[in-house]
């Protein structure tokens, strides 16, 4: 008997659809490298594009909710696309697939904003890095992953975890060599300055900060639990000379730097960090006459904060170790009323450029009450009352361009209350501080006299002394106060 020959054209087709499938399985699961392994469980229907990839060479253009491809990778609605820093989005992106479409020769995939949450089924991710002027070094000691679920309720522990290295609060140096010895102590980040700001406001000194960064990424049954915290170690020097009363507070950047983009992959994930910082001075005089306000301080210094989605609730992280010598002033006249003088990092860090952190870090110095130069006995040269400080000055945002961690978290400030000084002094000319102020004895000091037309009439103008002969006294003391003539004083002795 014959037997009957199995037609070809079925093998034929057998083959093909083998071939077909292999090529979307390899699209799918070389779009990319993504893995699960232990406390990390990336989605099914999540793929990524990482630099010199085949699927980045064919993303021809980024939009805000499409991207364009020049061949199909067989994105369907539903699934997340993660970028890491590629040429054509240096920020990275997590977007979700709505659509896709071909139009002249070309795949558009339009998308909307995913989260974290729609990328991982669980994960439990702790970074530490320290920011250079070069971009990022790595500070790790990677706690285990499954150590790191019971951290889950509190990033505060993570923010008070021990460092790689072991660094002292910075005090700047005395030498003249000064930007030198502080690469010496370690300071990531130095700037030195003299700014006249206006005709009658100049800010000088020096500062150098040390900084670190610490996220978190706890993510479970859809809840996400997001913490990001700036350590901080600054070293500051600072001189505010203002010879009358600003009309209102005055800032100045003295350094600005975009620092290069930070990545690393979680299971084949990327995961992208921008950070930006600054140097900026500031000042404030709310009060008549002229100031000088100087102060040194080093601290050491953790803010940030930690979100919860499973409470919808932000929490902010405050920490904060300072010295200083305290506030020095003087002044060439008369003061009355409050100066401020203030020195702080601003820094920017957002994951994939759009939700993060925006704050400033910082220490000012302020006085406030009434001071004048005064020829009264026993009193030092000055009579009146002021009280100083110097308080850690912090301010910031939570940042949501774009929503990459869950669709609750939303734009807030942070910081809003005003932190307690850590040096607080009160200096006063006497205990009879007021009629130290109210004083209206004559220039005589000792076996000599000393003219007073600038302080008697609150103006910087030449004084002019003299001795008194053994047995002579002062009879008569005529100060002019009409400031339209000349300086007229008429003393006579007898």
């Amino acid at each position: 008997m014959k037997r009957k020959k199995f037609p070809i054209w079925i093998i034929i087709v057998i083959v093909l659809l083998i071939s077909i499938a292999g090529v979307v399985v390899a699209v799918k699961n070389g779009n990319e490298k993504k893995k699960n392994t232990g406390d990390i469980i990336v989605k099914d229907n999540v793929y990524t594009i990482t630099e010199g990839s085949e699927f980045e060479d064919a993303l021809s253009d980024v939009s805000e909710n499409q991207l364009v491809f020049d061949k199909n990778l067989k994105y369907k609605e539903g699934d997340v696309i993660v970028a890491g820093i590629i040429d054509e989005a240096r920020d990275g992106f997590i977007r979700k697939v709505i659509k896709t479409e071909k139009k002249d020769n070309k795949y558009i995939v339009e998308t909307e904003p995913a989260f974290l949450t729609d990328v991982f089924e669980k994960a439990h991710i702790v970074r530490k890095i320290r920011l250079t002027e070069n971009g990022v070094k790595e500070d790790n000691v990677n706690e285990p992953q499954a150590e790191a679920r019971y951290r889950s309720d509190t990033f505060q522990k993570v923010s008070t975890a021990e460092k790689n290295d072991n660094y002292s609060v910075m005090k700047l140096s005395n030498t003249e060599n000064k930007e030198e010895e502080d690469k010496d102590l370690g300071a990531s980040f130095y700037t030195s300055f003299e700014e006249n700001i206006n005709d009658i406001t100049t800010i000088s000194g020096e500062a150098g900060f040390n900084i670190w960064l610490e996220l978190k990424l706890d993510i479970e049954n859809g809840e996400i639990i997001f913490g990001l915290v700036a350590k901080n170690e600054t070293g500051a020097k600072m001189q505010l000379m203002c010879s009358e009363e600003m009309e209102q507070a005055i800032e100045r950047v003295v350094f600005q730097k975009r620092l290069p983009r930070y990545q690393f992959e979680v299971s084949g994930v990327p995961i992208v960090l921008t950070n930006e910082i600054e140097t900026v001075l500031g000042a404030g005089a709310e009060m008549e006459g002229s100031v000088g306000i100087g102060f040194d301080a080093s601290s050491q210094n953790a803010y940030g904060f930690v979100y919860d989605s499973r409470k919808g609730k932000v929490s902010e992280i405050k920490e904060n170790k300072s010295d200083t010598s305290g506030v020095q002033w003087n002044t060439n006249l008369q003061i009355t009323g409050t100066g401020t003088a203030d020195v702080s990092l601003h820094l920017i860090t957002k994951l994939y450029g759009c939700t993060g952190v925006d704050m400033g870090i910082g220490v000012q110095g302020k006085i406030t009450g009434e001071a004048k130069l005064s020829a009264k006995p026993d009193i030092g040269g000055y009579a009146g009352r002021l009280e100083l400080s110097i308080a850690p000055k912090v301010d910031g945002t939570l940042v949501v361009e774009v929503p990459v961690i869950d669709e609750k978290l939303t734009e807030q400030e942070l910081f809003e209350k005003e932190l307690k000084p850590f040096w607080t002094k009160e200096w006063k000319s006497s205990n009879e501080w007021k009629a130290d102020l109210e004083w209206t004895g004559t220039g005589e000091k000792g076996k000599t006299y000393i003219t007073r037309y600038g302080e008697l009439n609150a103006i910087t103008c030449p004084t002019f002394q003299f001795d008194i002969p053994r047995g002579w006294n002062i009879t008569t003391e005529e100060v002019d106060t009409d400031l339209t003539k000349v300086f007229d004083e008429h003393i006579v002795i007898s």
